[in-house]
């Protein structure tokens, strides 16, 4: 409560909590300051995420006798947090089971997420090619291979990098060595 904060007699973490954060602050040096984020439970049990600044209070014999913390509650933010990952896991799962091949690319050209159906389509080795790949050496890989027909494969490469630089939406098609 506000009469509670005001006073000083405020309690947001249970008393295991805040022996748990007493202990951390214990291993740092009497005069440090210590930054970083506290998940504690509120009296009620809900969570309470703080970006907290501690700092042991020094007495006059030098010693400890407490610490005084200023904090910015961020809770909202770790919620938000939580829910980006469940619908970033839903995304991924979702791409990850299309029955098409999908990859894709940062502003750098190398693969932040490629599906299985896109290896398996592409008959490309996954161990080799992971994400954070460059789209340069699947490329390479494939006119090495004879997927671009006859010519310069370094050529064949650039060519191909110039044209995804450019991010631009295009489609091809073209027959493997093998039919496929």
């Amino acid at each position: 409560s506000k009469t509670e904060l005001l006073s000083g007699k405020h309690r947001l973490l249970d008393r295991e909590e805040q022996e748990k954060l007493f202990e951390t602050l214990r291993s740092f040096a009497s005069t440090d300051v210590w930054k970083g984020e506290v998940c504690c439970n509120t009296r009620n049990g809900s969570p309470l995420w703080l970006d907290a600044n501690i700092r042991p209070a020094i007495g006059q014999n030098g010693e400890s006798s407490g610490y005084s913390m200023v904090g910015t509650d961020i809770s909202r933010i770790k919620e938000s947090e939580g829910d980006l990952r469940k619908s970033l896991g839903m995304l991924s799962s979702t791409l990850e089971y299309f029955p098409g091949g999908i990859s894709v690319v940062d502003a750098d050209l190398r693969f932040t997420f490629a599906n299985t159906v896109f290896y398996e389509l592409l008959d490309i080795p996954k161990d080799r090619f992971p994400v954070g790949s460059h789209i340069a050496d699947v490329l390479r890989f494939n006119a090495e291979r004879g997927d671009y027909g006859e010519g310069d494969t370094e050529e064949q490469v650039r060519v191909r990098v110039d044209l995804a630089k450019k991010f631009e939406a295009h489609a091809f098609e073209r027959m493997r060595p093998d039919g496929t």
